[in-house]
């Protein structure tokens, strides 16, 4: 077991939803012409897909956890392992980015790409370490 595997996988999803985050404040600053209403609606739908790939993608790696060793402190039980709070404190962060995500674009529609975006590539990173933990033996 490498103990830095949990680390870089928290500092990813860090650098991730920060790099995010500077991105809409740099794009905030800049004019940005309004497109048709189209294209604000497809990518709409699109991040409607992509925040549901982010729920069933912490779901699956809050299942591929349950009851195993953690390495992340924030997410660790009182006996070490994943649990129930675990899981809790988990759906609640993947909550309140989409809850600010869906108040952001609702004020700034044009910003939908890059959520998407965002959305799918944490989405993608934690099924692959849903993939990894479920490989792993019990």
């Amino acid at each position: 077991m490498i103990p830095s595997i949990g680390r870089m996988m928290g500092r990813a999803l860090l650098m991730c939803a920060m790099s995010t985050g500077l991105t809409w404040a740099e794009s905030g600053a800049e004019l940005v012409e309004r497109r048709p209403v189209e294209h604000s609606s497809r990518w709409k739908k699109a991040w409607a897909w992509s925040a549901a790939a982010l729920a069933a993608s912490v779901a699956v790696d809050s299942a591929s956890s349950m009851g195993r060793p953690e390495m992340n402190p924030l997410l660790r039980g009182s006996m070490g392992q994943f649990s129930a709070r675990s899981a809790g404190l988990k759906f609640s962060i993947a909550g309140v980015v989409l809850g600010s995500q869906y108040l952001f674009l609702k004020r700034h529609p044009e910003q939908a790409a890059w959520a998407t975006t965002g959305n799918f590539a944490a989405a993608g990173l934690t099924a692959g370490v849903a993939a990894r933990n479920f490989r792993l033996p019990r």
